[in-house]
């Protein structure tokens, strides 16, 4: 129902008697159609209410449903409880805050959305929550948290690429440094396919593939370790969101996140 634009039909509208009386007076099943029309749109009204939290509006909605199904709703009444539900949805809403976020991440917040893609969430159940949060704070214009959580995402996906190459965790170390991660994975790789030619397909191509998406990922970052210790924008955050999930969309079609099978 809008609220606001509630009326009575302007046939029903006329002048006072003189006695006292006026159509006002008499109830609301006079006019069938109306009255269908009414019944079925103050059910969804009273939906709308709660999903927006207005009980108290909603109480004088329900109210008013209960003295139409039982027939004893005068047009006057009728107009009273439009108002009195106007007037307490207004007061309700104005001690709430509603967010808009941008079309293109509205179904970001389905309950089946994937930030990162079905097959990602499949091998790496683990950064289910990390991913999720990522997405929600880039959609709700917290970049820098967004980043935060799309570090701990790689986290993961850093010691299972290392797990895949059976080398040391290099995220073991307290400075998480983004150099000499890369140069442990990348010796990693050259001690499993020495030559370059062994890189060219295969395993050896795809994992030094994934060495050259994870040096992208980094370049974003714009400081040495995995650390959050800046302030990002929210392109920088969308641009390394991006990045990440590339890499991990890239990894998961190799290997989950115990970095099976081995190299």
């Amino acid at each position: 129902i809008a609220i606001d634009s509630i009326r009575l039909p302007d046939a029903l509208v006329v002048p006072d008697s003189g006695e006292g009386h006026s159509i006002d007076c008499g109830l609301m099943n006079s006019d069938q159609d109306f009255l269908s029309t009414v019944v079925h749109d103050l059910e969804w009204l009273r939906v709308g209410l709660k999903l927006l939290g207005c009980l108290v509006a909603d109480k004088r909605a329900a109210v008013l449903q209960i003295d139409i199904n039982e027939g004893v709703c005068t047009w006057q009444m009728f107009k009273e409880g439009c108002n009195d539900i106007s007037s307490r949805m207004k007061d309700e809403m104005s001690m709430s805050s509603l967010f808009l976020i941008d079309a293109k991440y509205s179904n970001w917040f389905d309950s089946d959305y994937q930030p990162f893609g079905v097959v990602v969430a499949e091998k790496f159940k683990s950064i289910a929550f990390e991913a999720d949060e990522a997405a929600k704070c880039l959609a709700f214009g917290r970049p820098t948290a967004c980043v935060f959580h799309t570090m701990r995402t790689m986290e993961v996906a850093v010691k299972a690429l290392c797990k895949c190459l059976r080398i040391e965790d290099p995220l073991k170390s307290g400075d998480r440094n983004w150099g000499v991660m890369l140069r442990k994975i990348n010796a990693g790789i050259e001690s499993r396919w020495p030559e370059s030619k062994q890189r060219l397909s295969g395993d050896g191509a795809l994992l030094e593939s994934l060495y050259a998406s994870l040096d992208a990922v980094k370049n974003p970052w714009r400081n040495a370790t995995m650390h959050v210790e800046n302030k990002y924008t929210d392109d920088e955050a969308e641009h390394i969101f991006v990045a990440v999930k590339g890499f991990l969309q890239k990894l998961a079609s190799r290997l989950d996140e115990d970095g099976l099978p081995l190299a």
